[in-house]
């Protein structure tokens, strides 16, 4: 069955009322490879001298991370992880790295090292930190970080919260140095007051912190790390492996003259758009990674939301229950910001629709406000999920960067943008990054391939540039050529199932 792909053009944008209305270029994405690779898949890693994937997924409530041949799209092989669960995997030019969580989450995890010339030799084994969730080489390859969430168990008398951590793992020396949050825990009340969100009953300061997903920058000096539900990213000085800082993410204004969101489930009809005075957001971001521009560095954020509900605590209320009504009455909100519950007036809901850019002493440099939002609504056809609406909007899950046809483009992946039948992931040029200039909508990825995109890679092979979108929703791997057209000559492609290299085969569940 061919892709579903429509492009969002600029009169499209233009009829919906978006900022974004002016623009030359946009994306064009042709599909060229799907396979099905398990009930889920997950997260996508590409290895360029052997033209194959390593894809992390379950299969019958089970993790894998099964090797696909790039070529044809056959599944070659699956890495013999042991026990544990797989959460995330990484390559370099010579090696493919894998975060496995213990069977007992609050148990330290493990990172598993394959030499990609022998896949079926005994990788190397590290003991990292309770729940490795994340992983990535340094750009000399001669690390890896892992960010260890340290999850609890739940806050019932017996029930454990492990420490969140980084680990370092030098390659060389085959040692694991180990950042930690142990200097912060007399310092929780003035965190709290900058904004960090430390709430769980009981926990301290490195208990509250989970690292969910590590970025390093270009030197391979410093890794900045998302503590989601903390609302912040911690920074890494990797040669000492120590935590130099937590960088308080904010609160995006959702209130009139600021955002605007779509507070309420509905059935069909155009997005219902409203802001309310003492509305804010938590950005709570997952998935993050690093760009150079003009200079300087600065890390970009998906900005997904997340809400803790363990044994012993719930933060999660309900409009109604703070006393909203109306369109709001069903829209999720925090009970606690950290230090205490929010001011009289004041509303808290989770994630920030969209995604940002800082640079890294934490400062937004760029938010993109309703933008997000707005497009799904408006994509032709329809994309957006309403049945998640009132809780955290699309859902930006996963973020990704190359260079298409010159231009520097960021993919942001969507994990809640419809409802099952078209997956999305949105895309951005950043040329004028540094340069005092916004991100340019270049297009939205759509397929009735994709469901829930978890996990981008961005990759090139032969001159052409490609993503690669791991699918937790139909269990598939897709991959798009790219290339960046002027908008005339895309508006041919609407609605057009674009042909690919290998059968594509589509799977709901």
């Amino acid at each position: 069955m061919s892709a579903i792909v429509r492009l969002l053009t600029s009169s499209a944008i233009a009829a919906a009322g978006l900022a974004a209305a002016a623009q030359a270029d946009i994306l064009r994405h042709d599909t060229v490879l799907t396979t099905v690779v398990g009930d889920e898949a997950e997260i996508p890693a590409y290895d360029s001298g052997a033209n194959r994937f390593f894809v992390v997924g379950i299969e019958n409530d089970a993790s894998f991370v099964r090797v696909v041949d790039a070529a044809n799209g056959n599944v070659a092989g699956m890495l013999d992880l042991g026990d544990g669960t797989a959460n995330s995997v990484a390559v370099s030019t010579t090696q493919v790295a894998v975060a496995v969580e213990a069977a007992n989450k609050t148990d330290p995890g493990r990172v598993l090292v394959w030499n990609l010339s022998d896949l079926n030799a005994a990788p190397a084994s590290y003991t990292v930190g309770a729940l490795p969730d994340q992983l990535t080489f340094t750009p000399d390859q001669s690390r890896i970080v892992v960010a260890n969430e340290g999850e609890p168990e739940g806050y019932e008398d017996g029930q454990l919260d492990p420490e969140g951590s980084i680990s370092i793992i030098d390659l060389g020396t085959g040692t694991v140095a180990t950042a930690d949050f142990n200097a912060f825990d007399s310092r929780q009340a003035e965190l709290q007051a900058a904004g960090v969100r430390i709430f769980g009953p009981g926990a301290s300061v490195s208990q509250d912190l989970e690292p969910e997903f590590a970025a390093i920058n270009a030197d391979g000096t410093t890794a900045f790390v998302t503590l989601q539900e903390n609302n912040a990213v911690a920074v890494v000085d990797l040669a000492t492996a120590t935590v130099t800082d937590i960088l308080p993410l904010g609160f995006k204004s959702w209130q009139p003259g600021d955002n605007e969101l779509d507070p309420s489930d509905r059935d069909g009809g155009p997005g219902n758009f409203q802001s309310l005075e003492g509305l804010y957001g938590l950005y709570q971001p997952d998935a993050i990674l690093t760009v150079e521009a003009n200079g300087q560095t600065y890390f970009i954020t998906a900005d997904e939301g997340d809400a803790r509900d363990y044994d012993g605590f719930e933060e999660e209320e309900r409009g109604d229950d703070q006393g909203l009504s109306g369109d709001f009455a069903r829209l999720e909100l925090t009970n606690t910001l950290g230090a205490d519950g929010p001011a009289d007036g004041q509303y808290y809901t989770f994630g920030g629709r969209g995604f940002s850019i800082r640079d890294t002493a934490g400062n937004i440099i760029y938010d993109s406000g309703d933008l997000v939002e707005k497009i799904v609504t408006n994509l032709p056809g329809g994309a957006l999920n309403d049945k998640r609406s009132d809780a955290k909007g699309p859902e930006p899950e996963a973020v990704a960067f190359g260079m298409v046809d010159g231009v520097p483009v960021l993919f942001l992946g969507l994990e809640r943008a419809n409802g099952g039948d078209l997956g999305t992931i949105l895309t951005f040029s950043l040329e004028g990054l540094g340069f005092g200039t916004d991100p340019e909508y270049l297009g939205a990825i759509t397929s009735d391939l994709l469901g829930r995109p978890e996990g981008l890679t961005f990759f090139m092979r032969d001159g052409q540039e490609f993503l690669a979108a791991a699918d937790e929703e139909t269990g598939n791997l897709v991959v798009f050529a790219l290339n960046i057209v002027p908008a005339p000559a895309a508006l041919g492609l609407l609605g057009l199932g674009l042909g690919g290299l290998a059968a594509m085969r589509r799977k709901r569940k």
